[in-house]
């Protein structure tokens, strides 16, 4: 809970300077267990934060890293490996200079 006050406080501060947040551009994550999400998301359709209501998500994108409820990292770690594939691939259309 300190780290929440804490993040809330930074925002705040964040917001007096005249920046504001975008709700088109941001959304929020619940993270929890199983037991803990089955209770939490059927009752939180959105949140507020410093007045701006954030649709609740599924997963999301942060720093190229694709984080879900569960922290399971699925998506990321297939996300990752298709990216290494599409590479791969192109790398091998690559013609061999011969000698």
């Amino acid at each position: 809970m300190r780290y929440i006050n804490r993040l809330f406080t930074y925002l705040l501060t964040y917001m007096q300077n005249g920046l504001q947040l975008n709700p088109d551009k941001s959304e929020a994550l619940i993270v929890g267990t199983a037991n803990q999400l089955h209770a939490v998301t059927s009752a939180v359709t959105s949140v507020s934060v410093a007045g701006v209501d954030l649709s609740v998500a599924n997963d999301m994108k942060a720093l190229g890293v694709v984080f879900d409820r569960r922290l399971t990292f699925r998506k990321h770690s297939m996300a990752v490996a298709r990216s290494c594939n599409y590479h791969s691939q192109a790398i091998s259309h690559i013609p061999q200079k011969s000698r």
